[in-house]
């Protein structure tokens, strides 16, 4: 695993130490585009699910056929040879994700994989081959359509679909669309979209929406119906506000709100209790809610580049966040209960108008990520806070700013533990050194004892 990154080799390790069930490779979750599967995945005995999608894989080892229990496999978006076959004797698979440049000539064995993904959305096709008819097993089909040919109807017969729509300068979506109550996940990024009908509460298997960078102004009331809905991406458009109907995506767990005009925290989405992710940055926003302590799942907030001139003392309760991020606001100050935050990971403070720092800033014994730049702190109070000097901790980010980042507190731990070992270690030779000296002279000096000391006084 040694032309694999550390944090990928960490991420396997992790799994295997845990006997995850999950494991998540993608190039979305690493940033990294494997070219090859890392052999150390095929000791993970316990995986059932396993997503590389996105990458550089060409090759299928024979070995992955030691994953017994492996039931769902996600391959989309890789440049497969035809060693790929081999995944066809995986027992307990029931669901294959394929990116495939699509023929009339099925591969045979694509029919004995109990549930069969594919992905056509890379072939740019306006058609789908009939030939993908043939497969009774498909269960999901990801395309793109750029409406110039109709759909064929037996699409409505599958469990699942993905329809990609993005770059096709819709102004309106089409009716047709609300008729593919089987969608799964539906993709409207860069259009010229200003409204979503209505009827779009007819799509009510709709897991993920997307309709970034879009020109809507409002959502439709009627968003409140896709009960299912557990991803939202609204980035760069030009809201305002929130219906209250939103309140009622109980499943949502992401919500991606950035690049809008909101003026005030949406309160109708303080009600949605299983959001992990929450973006609300480059709005307007200047205050928070306090009802925003509802929020019991969120790991990650974002507020980013919003008008914040302080942080309420009542976020301080908010002890489930690991990812904070406030940069560039406008605050002068931190509560003094920050602290309390004690899964935070990371903290942005970046761009703002702060003088100081809170001292519990030091109790937060998991954070690695702590960045302070374009401030009004002092060196001083940052070496006070921090124990460390400011050439240990000032690093250069990759814009050439100086950046503030806080290392693991088990590092700071260790460097005080040093410090007081050589403290130590330094009194104890010197306490040597006299022992030895006061010997010295003892042997060439005896001392004599005046007689009148010789014996205790008698009163």
């Amino acid at each position: 695993m040694s032309d694999i990154p550390p944090d990928i080799q960490v991420k396997i390790q992790e799994a295997k130490n845990k006997q995850l069930k999950e494991l998540d490779l993608s190039y979305e979750s690493t940033y990294y585009q494997l070219q090859t599967i890392p052999d150390s995945i095929f000791e993970l005995e316990h995986l059932e699910v396993l997503s590389l999608r996105n990458n550089d894989i060409q090759q299928i080892s024979q070995d992955i056929l030691k994953l017994e229990k492996l039931q769902f496999l996600d391959l989309m978006e890789n440049e497969l040879d035809e060693s790929f076959q081999i995944l066809s004797q995986l027992k307990n698979l029931i669901f294959l994700g394929l990116s495939w440049n699509v023929d009339e000539n099925l591969p045979s064995w694509f029919e004995n994989v109990p549930k069969l993904g594919l992905n056509l959305s890379e072939n740019q096709s306006t058609i789908v081959p009939k030939a993908i008819k043939k497969l009774q097993n498909l269960t999901l089909l990801e395309i793109w359509w750029d409406l110039s040919e109709p759909l064929p109807s037996w699409i409505h017969c599958l469990e699942k679909l993905n329809l990609n729509l993005r770059s096709n300068q819709l102004t309106n979506l089409p009716e047709s669309i609300t008729k593919f109550t089987n969608l799964n996940r539906l993709d409207l990024n860069f259009n010229e979209l200003v409204f979503l009908p209505e009827s779009l509460e007819k799509l009510t298997n709709l897991i993920e929406l997307n309709v970034s960078y879009n020109q809507l102004t409002d959502l439709p009331e009627s968003i409140g119906k896709l009960n299912n809905l557990s991803r939202l991406y609204l980035t760069c458009n030009q809201l305002t506000y929130l219906p209250e109907s939103v309140s009622q995506l109980t499943n949502l767990t992401q919500l991606y709100l950035t690049s809008n005009q909101f003026i005030a925290f949406p309160e109708s989405l303080t009600s949605l209790t299983n959001l992990t992710i929450l973006d609300l940055s480059d709005n307007q926003i200047t205050t928070i809610p306090k009802k925003i302590l509802q929020l019991t799942n969120l790991k990650q907030l974002d507020l980013m580049g919003n008008q914040l001139t302080e942080l309420p003392d009542f976020i301080c309760e908010m002890n489930h966040l690991t990812e904070f991020n406030l940069r560039g606001n406008k605050l002068t100050e931190l509560p003094d209960r920050l602290g309390k935050l004690v899964n935070l990971t990371r903290l942005d403070l970046r761009d703002n108008q702060l003088k100081s720092l809170p001292r519990s800033l030091e109790d937060l014994k998991d954070l690695t990520e702590l960045y302070l730049s374009n401030n009004y702190l002092k060196k001083s109070l940052l070496q006070n806070k921090l124990d460390k000097s400011e050439s240990e901790i000032l690093k250069e980010d990759r814009t050439g700013q100086k950046e503030l980042n806080l290392a693991a507190k088990k590092t700071i731990s260790e460097n005080r533990e040093s410090k007081l070992g050589k403290l130590v270690t330094i009194v104890a030779v010197a306490a040597i050194i006299g022992i030895v000296g006061f010997l010295a002279v003892l042997l060439n000096n005896p001392i004599q004892t005046p007689p009148e000391q010789s014996q205790p006084k008698s009163n």
